[in-house]
């Protein structure tokens, strides 16, 4: 059984057994090597070679068959099958996942939004190793709160490329090799950083650069709602999930502020230094809000 949240409400279950898989029929939805979907009148049919995961949403439960190739098989080609079924299920309690890492200082939220290799792990580690606190390194779940839109860990280990280490050797003593990333216990690199939650007040959205420093360029609501847009997993949700979640990005991208992060060299060699950039949006002035695309130009701020 896994537990979405410590709220019994939010409970799903997983349950894998000996049963064999019956003949499904509905609109396949999902097509990758290795992972399918179909869509059923309960929910979803997931299948990963000849294992499967029927995901009833109404029940909030995933019931199927894993095969002996699947058990044996590496834990990075196991995960999407797993991650599929679960973020789907806590869809209909209102957790929308989002490909961003997360950090905290000052009493200021932020994630950091984008795809694989955009540089979220190696931001995250450098802040972190500046004193900052962690959500997570990858992914998030959002969810409507008290004051707003809040963000959830989801995952605490880090997925660092290898080559992290030479800049972050501290974590590869940490490391457990997955693929061709390793899974790093950051919790014992950096006690009492991790904070399970935070309400975002700034959204970056990270690219690599070759200058030696880092800047932010800031960007107006609609920008900031695409590229959060991008990130949302709402592929296979339901209609009513998918609107659901599009309300809970918009309110974030009206609330926070958004900007494009490019970060230079120093997030290795300086890491205090980008740490200082980010401390001077932590707490954006109430009275200015998201800039408008035609200001980005003027409203630069670099770490130099």
């Amino acid at each position: 059984m896994l537990t979405g949240t410590h709220n019994p409400a939010h409970r799903v279950e997983l349950i894998v057994n000996d049963q064999p898989e019956t003949e499904v029929s509905g609109e396949v939805v999902f097509e990758a090597p290795g992972l399918s979907a179909i869509k059923t009148r309960r929910g979803y049919h997931l299948r990963a070679g000849d294992s499967f995961l029927a995901i009833d949403l109404s029940a909030g439960r995933a019931v199927g068959s894993l095969s002996d190739s699947f058990m044996q098989s590496s834990l990075e080609e196991q995960r999407g099958l797993f991650l599929f079924a679960l973020l789907m299920l806590l869809s209909q309690h209102g957790l929308y996942p989002l490909h961003a890492a997360g950090v905290w200082h000052a009493g200021c939220g932020f994630l950091l939004v984008g795809n694989s290799g955009c540089g979220k792990t190696s931001l995250t580690g450098a802040l972190t190793r500046s004193g900052w606190h962690y959500l997570s390194d990858d992914s998030v779940l959002l969810r409507w709160g008290p004051r707003g839109v809040e963000a959830l860990a989801f995952g605490r280990p880090f997925h660092c490329a290898p080559a992290m280490f030479r800049h972050f050797p501290e974590l590869a003593r940490h490391a457990t090799p997955v693929n061709e990333k390793r899974l790093v216990d950051v919790a014992s690199v950096y006690p009492g950083q991790f904070r399970n939650r935070f309400r975002p007040q700034v959204v970056l959205f990270p690219e690599i650069t070759p200058e030696p420093d880092s800047r932010l360029i800031p960007l107006d609501c609609t920008a900031t709602l695409l590229g959060l847009l991008g990130q949302g997993a709402g592929l296979l949700h339901s209609r009513e999930s998918t609107v659901a979640q599009t309300a809970v990005l918009n309110h974030l991208a009206h609330t926070a502020s958004g900007f494009r992060l490019l970060h230079g060299t120093d997030v290795h060699g300086n890491p205090a230094r980008v740490a200082g950039l980010l401390e001077r949006i932590a707490n954006p002035d109430p009275e200015m809000p998201n800039q408008e695309q035609g200001d980005l130009t003027c409203a630069m701020y670099s770490a130099g």
